[in-house]
């Protein structure tokens, strides 16, 4: 077990967020972008600035964070949150993924209970006790490939849908880049 450390939640969801609910039932998820300051990112955009070569250099902001909190309103067993990228974005840096349950860090996760493949990332099963919030920092980036001028502006979505014991939440959030010229 490694180190766990208080950690006070107290964001707040952004307009911009939606909420695609599956299922009525005994949890909810939530999903939003912020800056790596963990602010909103102002109007929901970021610029994009390339080189001559149309290959990206650079945003603003320069990463990102894709947050989900689940909140359990009932005893939840077996509950997996997946987290899903637009394909222009990859998880950044070498631990890209923190989970906290109520207040206090989780251990790192690793390969076993936070799997990255393509453009989604599953984390758990983990159980929820009636009351518990697990949440879910995933940090991103916009890719450094070629971008044409005419592929943006473009509105991402991403996604957090959490699921167990029959049932499904889901709820978008989503980031436009914008070409800085």
């Amino acid at each position: 077990m490694g180190k766990t450390r208080a950690f006070f939640l107290s964001f707040l969801l952004p307009a911009a967020a939606g909420s695609a609910a599956v299922h009525d039932c005994d949890f909810h998820v939530d999903a939003w972008i912020t800056d790596t300051a963990f602010q909103p990112v102002p109007r929901g955009e970021f610029k994009v600035l390339t080189g001559r070569d149309g290959r990206v250099l650079t945003t603003n902001p320069g990463g990102f964070y894709l947050n989900a909190l689940v909140s359990a309103d009932a005893n939840i067993p077996n509950l997996t949150l997946v987290l899903r990228l637009p394909s222009d974005f990859i998880p950044w840096g070498n631990n890209p993924v923190h989970a906290y349950l109520n207040d206090f860090a989780l251990p790192v996760p690793d390969d076993e209970d936070a799997i990255y493949a393509g453009d989604s990332l599953s984390f758990g099963p983990i159980h929820l006790a009636a009351g518990d919030r697990l949440y879910l920092t995933l940090h991103v980036r916009y890719f450094e490939g070629p971008v044409a001028p005419a592929d943006l502006p473009r509105t991402y979505a991403f996604s957090a849908t959490a699921s167990a014991i029959g049932m499904t939440d889901a709820h978008f959030a989503t980031l436009t880049g914008i070409l800085k010229k």
